[in-house]
């Protein structure tokens, strides 16, 4: 493999995502877009997020410490503070999905309770292990690129959703509303970041590898909340 150009990487990059995303819309997605999945439907989604949602400081923060490079790691620097509501009490981004699950009806205690599933914890598993263990740059390309650049494109659909289907206010969707900045925010200074430093034969065909990787495990995530919600459906449909 020659080295490619931060335009080719770029395209090549971007034809994996568009490669291993869906053709048709799960029908448990579609109705969640569509502000039509019952409100119990939300909730069980809303448990699967969290997971990551918690996880995303710790992935940053990984990625932070096996940085060598300190113009990257005060980019980075600058992400956790986000993540952290930027010092602000109550602003942080757990506190932020607790506020939003709490809107649509979850206790603390029973988000506490919620247990990840399989197709969860295997991506939970795979962006910790990305994040603690390969090259800075595959890290963000994996994580940065795939999973959280990858989240800004329903974010806009949630916040309408949320706000004229389910009737939820500007302080319960704030997480919402704050992420459709920051997310894209951050999505882009990976990019940036791993076009530039990204070098090398051997470092593109790891970044190229670990999109693949987390954008397989991060479809799976959907995929496994549309599967544990239809028994659950079943069992509405048939009471």
């Amino acid at each position: 493999m020659q080295v490619l150009t931060k335009e080719q990487l770029e395209e090549k990059i971007f034809e994996i995502i568009g490669r291993t995303l869906p053709k048709d819309v799960d029908p448990f997605w579609m109705q969640l877009f569509e502000g039509s999945l019952p409100l119990d439907g939300v909730r069980h989604w809303a448990k699967q997020m969290y997971f990551i949602t918690q996880e995303f400081g710790r992935y940053t923060s990984a990625i932070h410490a096996n940085c060598d490079v300190f113009e990257v790691r005060h980019v980075l620097a600058e992400t956790l503070w986000e993540e952290h509501g930027r010092m602000v009490e109550k602003k942080d981004h757990p506190e932020l999905f607790r506020k939003f699950t709490r809107a649509i009806g979850i206790a603390d205690e029973e988000l506490a309770l919620a247990r990840p599933l399989p197709e969860t914890e295997a991506l939970l598993d795979g962006l910790l292990d990305l994040c603690l263990h390969r090259h800075f740059v595959e890290s963000l390309a994996g994580f940065g690129i795939a999973v959280e650049g990858q989240a800004t494109k329903g974010i806009p659909i949630f916040i309408h959703v949320f706000r004229h289907k389910y009737g939820l206010d500007d302080e319960a969707i704030e997480f919402w509303t704050t992420h459709a900045e920051d997310d894209e925010v951050h999505g882009r200074r990976s990019l940036e970041i791993v076009l530039e430093h990204a070098t090398t034969p051997t470092l593109q065909q790891g970044v190229l590898d670990c999109v693949r990787k987390s954008m397989e495990r991060l479809m799976l995530f959907h995929h496994g909340i549309g599967r544990g919600w239809a028994p659950r459906e079943a069992e509405r449909l048939s009471a």
